[in-house]
């Protein structure tokens, strides 16, 4: 028997700047995600859907799905399937040729959420990281 239904993305996809990505990202066991203005971060214990392309191995498949460091980030936006909605699409790397990951954004820009399966989609473990709001 296959699977009955895998959860998916956590909201709507949206598009979101560079201005609206910078800040800290949490995740619901205590990893944090700083991006920076300037397209570096730090990681603390992040979730992701890590890949490492100097051992071939990702996370659920020989590669832990945490990681802390720091690296750089860029932005895209489109529509991931033509004709569908845009959205955009966060990529983290750790150090050139480094262990990378990317996360779609969801939800609405004043709640917004950044996600990604970890591992096999089947198996229903994501990521999900949502901004800390400033007061």
């Amino acid at each position: 028997m296959g699977r009955l239904w895998v959860p998916g993305a956590p909201g709507d996809a949206i598009v979101l700047t560079s201005a609206e990505l910078a800040g800290v990202w949490k995740d619901e066991r205590g990893g944090s995600l700083v991006l920076a203005g300037d397209g570096t971060f730090s990681a603390s214990s992040a979730c992701g859907d890590y890949f490492d392309p100097e051992s071939d191995a990702s996370s659920g498949f020989g590669l832990a799905p945490v990681k802390t460091g720091t690296g750089t980030w860029d932005l895209e936006s489109g529509s991931p399937i033509e004709g569908g909605p845009a959205q955009s699409t966060v990529r983290i790397a750790f150090g050139p040729q480094g262990v990378s990951t990317a996360y779609e954004a969801t939800g609405t820009v004043g709640a917004p959420t950044l996600w990604t399966y970890i591992g096999d989609p089947d198996s229903g473990e994501r990521c999900i990281l949502k901004k800390e709001t400033t007061r």
